[in-house]
């Protein structure tokens, strides 16, 4: 469960990086 919030955290960061 931990793993998952981390990459759930990455993801969130390359997202934000695509959107920006």
């Amino acid at each position: 469960m931990t793993i998952s919030r981390r990459v759930g955290d990455r993801f969130r960061l390359i997202g934000y990086g695509i959107l920006k």
